[in-house]
């Protein structure tokens, strides 16, 4: 199900946008610097826990264009021309841009981890190695989500309807919280937080033991999206006009 070439070409096509990697490298270094200031593993926790879904925009920024370049540009004609299913080019596609998340949770664990030590408070190793293997699993699931949104919007114009959405569920929910609209609050809440699994990921790993619920949730809509990406884009008539 995973092209190789794809996969490969993915990844080179994210890294050689020298543009997008001043928005990326931000993101990674203030959280990092600010959680390294705290003293106790208390505070970092807290602070770990209030970016619970960084590794979203991360993903967000980072995958800007996944397919929508492909699709707008006609390239994807030229690839799907080989013997390759859309399912393989999806499947493909999500896989790179979750090796590269998750490549950048580690490196902002390593980030995190040094500057602690240079300001001599040194983070606690099996802190800063869970931290980043559940940023980087979270990840997963927010590049499952946006390869939705890179499906059925051409360019770059995913990232801006994902977060157009986010904050559109955000303020409904505020304003049926402050009108008594419990069910909508829910709702709202229910409906933003397929945009942001992540959040599910972090909750199945918040207490002592595994929340298994919270897992199953997480898996559901990671699995849930990449196959709604396969069905839209099989649907899909593309052709050299979409350009």
């Amino acid at each position: 199900m995973i092209h190789p070439v794809i996969f490969r070409t993915t990844l080179r096509e994210r890294v050689a946008a020298p543009g997008r990697w001043v928005g990326v490298l931000l993101l990674l270094i203030w959280p990092a610097i600010l959680m390294a200031f705290m003293h106790t593993e208390q505070e970092r926790t807290a602070i770990g826990s209030a970016f619970a879904f960084f590794e979203t925009f991360v993903v967000w920024v980072a995958g800007a264009g996944l397919i929508g370049e492909d699709i707008s540009s006609g390239t994807i004609l030229l690839v799907l021309a080989r013997p390759v299913r859309r399912s393989a080019y999806v499947f493909s596609k999500w896989l790179a841009l979750t090796a590269l998340a998750a490549t950048m949770m580690v490196l902002q664990a390593v980030i995190t981890g040094v500057v602690a030590w240079k300001l001599g408070a040194p983070a606690d190793l099996a802190f800063l190695v869970r931290g980043a293997a559940i940023s980087a699993v979270g990840a997963a699931g927010s590049a499952a989500v946006l390869v939705v949104f890179s499906v059925v919007a051409g360019n770059a114009k995913e990232m801006g309807g994902a977060m157009l959405t986010y904050a559109a569920l955000s303020l409904l929910r505020v304003l049926a919280m402050t009108r008594g609209w419990s069910r909508v609050a829910a709702l709202a809440e229910s409906a933003s937080g397929l945009l942001m699994p992540s959040l599910k990921i972090h909750a199945a790993f918040a207490g002592t033991g595994v929340n298994w619920g919270a897992l199953g949730a997480f898996a559901f809509v990671t699995c849930a999206s990449l196959t709604l990406a396969v069905v839209i884009l099989n649907r899909r008539q593309l052709s050299y006009a979409a350009a």
